[in-house]
C-alpha cells in the first residue's frame, strides 16, 4: 500500500468538501459530469418537443388562417353576387384562363353564377353553407365545397328543396385568394358509356352519376320516342350527350336561342360537377329532369327543323307539355293560372302578339300562362290533338297566330273558320278558362261583400231565388215558385229587395222579401193592384216609389208608400205621384218629372222631400235628371220643339236654375276631330268626388259616334276620354241605369257599357288616370260596395277593378237573369 493514498471516512469526505471548497477529488468530478450531462440530454429532449409542438402549433395556425383567407375570398365573391357589384366580382377573378374568365362574368351578368334556373332548379339563399376547404401542400391553392339549396317545381304552387354540392378553385393572388380555374387534371380522363338509343360522354370526375344517368336517359328517350312520335323510334340514333367541364355550357344552357343553334342530335350539356353534385336521390331526380328538358327541346326541334326562334313562346309551351307527358315536370298550366287568364280578362288575342315573339327571355310570365291555356284549350277542342301536331303545324302556318288556330280547331264550314277567332273568344274560350279556374283556392285581395247575393232564376217548371255564400262559393235555394217568371230588383237601404212572380206572361205579383221572407204588396188607391217596383237610387230607408201604371198612352203615376208599413202592418200611408223620382245621395230631395203621355214639351220638373211634399215646380226639362252632390242638381231642357238642350243647375234653398254647360259651349270644348258634328246629350254626371267636373256621353252624327268625356265647369275645358260608333249606355235587365249610379264605393270607377243588347261590353273609367278597361260582355253590371258584380248565360262574375281580380261563380240554374242584394 502506498504511503501517499489518504483514506477518509465518509463523514470526513463530507466535512473536507465542506472546510475546503478548491479542493476537487477525482471521484466527485465524474459524478458531477454526469449529472450535466444528463441534464443537457433531458434539455436537448425538452427542447425538442418543445421545439416540435410549436412547430406543429404554427403549421396549424398558418393552415387555418389560410383556409379563412379562402372562405373569406368566396364569401366576397357571394356578397358581389347579392349586391350585383360586377366591379367586386371581377377583382375576385383569375385572369390565367380567358374563356374561363368570359365565361364566369357572362354568368355573372345573367343572375346565374350560382342558380340553376335554365335546368329547372331555382336558387333559394345566395350565401350556402361551406362544407370543406381542401388546401395543396404548398398552400398556394384551395378548393372550396358548398352545399346550396334549390326549389323545383312540384305542380300546384307547390316547390321542393334539393340540394347540390358545388365546387370552387382558388389560387393564392398578390393580395389575397382568387376565383380561379381547376387544373386540367382536376376532371380526369373522358371517357364514354353507349347503346342503341344513347351514348353519353363524361370526365372521369362525374362517372358515379354518368351512369346513372345514362341508364335513365336510355329508358326516357324509349317514352319520348313512344310519346311524342308515336313509333318505336324515328329519331336519329344513338344520340349523343357530351357533358362537358366547358364553363362555357353553362352559359349556352341559360338561353334557349343559344342552346338550340349549337345543339342538334349532339348535344352539350355542362357536367354535374360544374352545375351542382346531387347529394341524394332528390337532386338527383332534379338534375334528371333538367338535363332530359334540354335533350327533349334538342331533339324536337331537330324532328321538325324548327328555326330557332320563331315563335318561342309556342315551342317553349309544347316542350312543357312534353316534360310533363313524360312524368318530369308537373303540369304547365295550374288552376291558379287559369285565374290569373280570367284576370287579365281572357286575353287570347294577346296570342296575334306574342306569335311575333322571337327571344324567350321577351315573354311574359303572363304571357307563358296565356300560350299554355291557349294550348290546352286546342287540346280540350280536339283531343286526338298531339304535341307533335302542335309543333309542326305551327312551322308550317304561315298566316300568324289565327291561320294556325283555324287549322287545329275542327270547324265545320269556311265561314266557321274565319269567324273561330272571335267566336272562341267570347264563348268556349272563356267557358273553358272558367272552368279550369274553379279548383283554385284563391283568396280575393279584399274580403267578400257583407251583403246576401240572391239571384232569381226562372223556369217553365217553377223558379227559384238562390243565395250565394261567398266564401264556399256554393248557392243555397232560398224561394221556390211554381211562375214560369221571377225577377229581383234592389232597393233603397240594405235591407230588402223587391220581387216580381210571373204567372204568365202578363200577370205578376209584387213582393218585397224583407228579412227572409216574402211580403204581398199592398194594393194603393188609383194604382194597379200589382205595380213594378221602381230603383231611383234613394240611400233613404223608409221611402220608396212604386211605378203604378205601364198603360199606353196613361200618366206614369206613382206611389209614395212606406214600404215597411205596407209590409209589416198592412197600412200604406200614400202620396200619388206622376211621375219617377230621382233621389239626392242622402235620400232627403227627389227631383220628379212630369209629362203627359208620348208628349216632350210640356215636361216640367218638380223638387219634393223625403215625404213627398212639393218643394217647388223646379224647370222645364226633358227629362235628364242628376244630383251633383247632396243638395245641387243639373237638369237638361230643350226649348221649344227643336233638341237643342242646355244644362241648368239648381239647389234646393233656390228658387231659380242657372245654366251651367250649353251645347254650343261643350261643341267648343271637345277635340277638333268632333267639333264640327251636331251634339246631342245622352248623360252626365259629376266626376266622383269633383262636383266641378262632369262626365258627359254625348253623341254625334254623321257619322254617329258616341263620346266620354271629362268637363270642367270652371275652366270650361272637355277631355275626350272614349269615342265609339256604338252606343254607350248603362244598362240593368231591362231598365236603363244612370251614370251617375255607376259609381264605385271608392269613387274611382265609372262603369258603362259599349254596344247593344245582348252583346253589351263593359267599359271602365279609372278616373284617377282617366283610364279605360274593357272587360268584355255584361249584362247588368252593378256595385255591391268595391266589388261590381254581373250576370252572363253561365256564371257569375265578381270583379274587383282596383285589384285586377275577377272570379267566376258557376249560376244554380239556367236563365238566371237578374240578382240583389240584402244584408
Amino acid at each position: 500500500m502506498s504511503g501517499n493514498f489518504e483514506w477518509h471516512t465518509d463523514d470526513e469526505w463530507d466535512q473536507f468538501g465542506q472546510d475546503d471548497d478548491s479542493a476537487e477529488s477525482p471521484r466527485r468530478s465524474l459524478r458531477n459530469w454526469l449529472i450535466i450531462g444528463a441534464i443537457a440530454i433531458v434539455g436537448i429532449v425538452i427542447g425538442g418537443y418543445f421545439v416540435a409542438q410549436r412547430t406543429t402549433q404554427r403549421i396549424e395556425e398558418v393552415t387555418a388562417f389560410t383556409e379563412e383567407n379562402v372562405r373569406s375570398s368566396y364569401r366576397l365573391v357571394e356578397r358581389a353576387v347579392a349586391n350585383n357589384d360586377l366591379e367586386l366580382f371581377n377583382s375576385l377573378l383569375s385572369g390565367r384562363d380567358e374563356a374561363w374568365t368570359d365565361a364566369r362574368q357572362r354568368l355573372f351578368i345573367e343572375g346565374a353564377l350560382f342558380d340553376r334556373a335554365a335546368l329547372g332548379l331555382h336558387l333559394l339563399d345566395e350565401r350556402a353553407e361551406i362544407t370543406e376547404v381542401e388546401l395543396a401542400p404548398e398552400l398556394r391553392s384551395a378548393e372550396l365545397t358548398t352545399q346550396r339549396s334549390f326549389a323545383i317545381d312540384v305542380g300546384n304552387g307547390l316547390t321542393e328543396t334539393v340540394v347540390l354540392e358545388q365546387l370552387y378553385t382558388f389560387r393564392r393572388g398578390s393580395d389575397n385568394f382568387i376565383y380561379a380555374p381547376p387544373d386540367i387534371s382536376f376532371w380526369g380522363d373522358q371517357s364514354s358509356i353507349g347503346g342503341e338509343r344513347v351514348e353519353l360522354s363524361y370526365r372521369a370526375i362525374d362517372e358515379t352519376f354518368a351512369t346513372r344517368l345514362y341508364n335513365d336517359l336510355d329508358l326516357k328517350l324509349l317514352d319520348f320516342c313512344n310519346n311524342f312520335l308515336n313509333e318505336t323510334c324515328g329519331l336519329r340514333t344513338p344520340i349523343n350527350v357530351i357533358l362537358s367541364a366547358d364553363a362555357e355550357t353553362l352559359v349556352e344552357i341559360g338561353s334557349l336561342t343559344d342552346f338550340l343553334s349549337t345543339n342538334g342530335t349532339t348535344i352539350t350539356l355542362p357536367s354535374p360537377t360544374l352545375v351542382g353534385r346531387p347529394i341524394d336521390d332528390a337532386g338527383y331526380r332534379a338534375l334528371l329532369a333538367g338535363y332530359t328538358e334540354k335533350i327533349v327541346a334538342a331533339l324536337m326541334a331537330d324532328v321538325v327543323q324548327y328555326r330557332c326562334c320563331t315563335r318561342i313562346a309556342y315551342f317553349k309551351a309544347i316542350v312543357d307539355r312534353q316534360m310533363a307527358d313524360l312524368g318530369l315536370r308537373p303540369p304547365p298550366i295550374t288552376a291558379a293560372d287559369y285565374q290569373v287568364v280570367i284576370n287579365l280578362g281572357f286575353p287570347l288575342e294577346a296570342n296575334l302578339k306574342i306569335w311575333e315573339i322571337t327571344s324567350e327571355r321577351a315573354v311574359s310570365a303572363d304571357q307563358e300562362r296565356i300560350v299554355a291555356a291557349t294550348l290546352a284549350y286546342f287540346f280540350d277542342r280536339d283531343s286526338t290533338l298531339t304535341n307533335l301536331d302542335l309543333l309542326s303545324t305551327m312551322m308550317s302556318a304561315e298566316g300568324g297566330f289565327r291561320s294556325w288556330q283555324s287549322s287545329l280547331l275542327p270547324v265545320d264550314s269556311l265561314t266557321d273558320r274565319f269567324n273561330q277567332f272571335e267566336a272562341v273568344e267570347s264563348e268556349d274560350w272563356q267557358r273553358f278558362v272558367i272552368e279550369n279556374a274553379q279548383a283554385a283556392d284563391v283568396e280575393p285581395p279584399v274580403p267578400y261583400p257583407d251583403e246576401q247575393l240572391m239571384v232569381a232564376c226562372s223556369a217553365e217548371s217553377g223558379s227559384a231565388l238562390y243565395g250565394l255564400d261567398f266564401a264556399e262559393q256554393t248557392w243555397e235555394p232560398t224561394y221556390t215558385t211554381p211562375g214560369s217568371a221571377l225577377f229581383a230588383v234592389n232597393l233603397p237601404g240594405d235591407d230588402a229587395f223587391g220581387l216580381y212572380e210571373f204567372v204568365d206572361d202578363t200577370n205578376w205579383t209584387t213582393s218585397l222579401w224583407l228579412d227572409g221572407v216574402s211580403y204581398p204588396y199592398i194594393s194603393a188607391d188609383g194604382v194597379n193592384e200589382n205595380p213594378f217596383w221602381v230603383y231611383n237610387g234613394a240611400s233613404a230607408d223608409k221611402l220608396v216609389l212604386a211605378d203604378g201604371n205601364l198603360s199606353p198612352g196613361q200618366p206614369n203615376r206613382s206611389v209614395f208608400i212606406d214600404w215597411r208599413a205596407c209590409a209589416l202592418d198592412g197600412e200604406c200611408d200614400q202620396t200619388h205621384l206622376t211621375g219617377n223620382a230621382v233621389w239626392s245621395p242622402n235620400g232627403e230631395y227627389a227631383l220628379v218629372v212630369e209629362a203627359e203621355p208620348g208628349q216632350l214639351s210640356g215636361a216640367h220638373t218638380n223638387l219634393i222631400d223625403d215625404e213627398g211634399t212639393i218643394i217647388r215646380q223646379a224647370f222645364p226639362t226633358t227629362g235628364l235628371l242628376v244630383w251633383l252632390d247632396a243638395e245641387r242638381y243639373a237638369l237638361i231642357s230643350a226649348s221649344g220643339n227643336t233638341y237643342s238642350p242646355n244644362v241648368f243647375a239648381g239647389h234646393v234653398a233656390a228658387d231659380d236654375t242657372t245654366l251651367l254647360l250649353s251645347l254650343n259651349d261643350l261643341r267648343d270644348a271637345i277635340p277638333t276631330g268632333s267639333r264640327d258634328r251636331l251634339l246631342s246629350w245622352v248623360d252626365l254626371a259629376p266626376v266622383p268626388g269633383n262636383s266641378a267636373e262632369l262626365l258627359i256621353i254625348a253623341q254625334s252624327w254623321s257619322p254617329t259616334n258616341y263620346l266620354l268625356l271629362r268637363y270642367n265647369t270652371e275652366t270650361a275645358k272637355a277631355t275626350l276620354l272614349y269615342e265609339s260608333t256604338q252606343p254607350l249606355q248603362m244598362p240593368v235587365g231591362a231598365d236603363r241605369q244612370r251614370l251617375s249610379e255607376s259609381v264605385s264605393a271608392d269613387n274611382r270607377f265609372v262603369f258603362f257599357n259599349s254596344g247593344l243588347r245582348p252583346t253589351y261590353e263593359l267599359l271602365l273609367l279609372d278616373t284617377t288616370d282617366d283610364g279605360i278597361t274593357s272587360y268584355g260582355n255584361a249584362f247588368q253590371p252593378q256595385w255591391i260596395g268595391d266589388w261590381l258584380v254581373d250576370l252572363d248565360d253561365n256564371y257569375l262574375r265578381l270583379l274587383l277593378p282596383a285589384h285586377s281580380f275577377q272570379q267566376f261563380t258557376p249560376l244554380p240554374a239556367t236563365d238566371c237573369i237578374t240578382m240583389a242584394w240584402t244584408k
